[in-house]
């Protein structure tokens, strides 16, 4: 099955399985393994499913403490989204986990890593550029969170980095040099305007 259908297929089961639960403002999700055996699918599908969600502010995840609905569906929109809509969200799904992948690199990184962001923060070239990213993902030393990033942005329509004549060196620059300083805050907050710079 086409992989941007199968995730559209899981994240249209889990907004069908919030409907029919009757999941309010505030309520909790079941956990993801539960999710996974109820909606009959892997669990990272629905890791998936719940980033995408939250990147469009319908749930937020407390990290130890599970996922609540932020909106209710009917305000946020019951249906799932097709078409371009499905793009945009593969758009926001990859922002959000960049800009988390670069929060826990500026948290877990170790000398190897810094050894290998600064060369490539400095380096130009399409090829390059996207090297930078992956760089900063493996710094995060979270296997299962960088898979996510590279799977939301094979679903997107544009490719997640495009050259713009050295500038997006310099916000690379920026976001490296926080996660050397261990600043995870503001590693995040680079990444977010470089990612929001890279589509215009």
């Amino acid at each position: 099955m086409n992989r941007s259908r199968l995730y559209e297929q899981v994240l249209a089961q889990l907004r069908e399985h919030i409907a029919a639960e009757g999941l309010r403002t505030g309520d909790r999700l079941p956990p993801e393994r539960r999710l996974a055996e109820l909606l009959g699918v892997s669990r990272a599908s629905v890791k998936q499913a719940v980033v995408a969600l939250e990147s469009e502010g319908v749930v937020q995840v407390c990290h130890g403490n599970g996922t609540y609905l932020r909106t209710d569906l009917d305000a946020a929109g019951a249906q799932p989204r097709t078409g371009r809509d499905a793009a945009e969200t593969a758009v926001e799904a990859h922002r959000a986990l960049e800009v988390k992948l670069a929060e826990l690199a500026a948290r877990n990184r170790g000398d190897s890593d810094l050894a290998s962001l600064d060369p490539a923060a400095t380096a130009n070239g399409q090829g390059i550029l996207e090297h930078f990213h992956e760089t900063v993902r493996e710094a995060a030393h979270n296997p299962l969170l960088a898979d996510f990033a590279r799977e939301a942005a094979e679903y997107a329509e544009s490719p997640p980095c495009e050259p713009r004549s050295g500038s997006a060196a310099a916000e690379h620059a920026r976001i490296a040099e926080a996660i050397a300083a261990g600043h995870a805050h503001t590693a995040g907050l680079e990444m977010a305007r470089h990612l929001n710079a890279s589509a215009h």
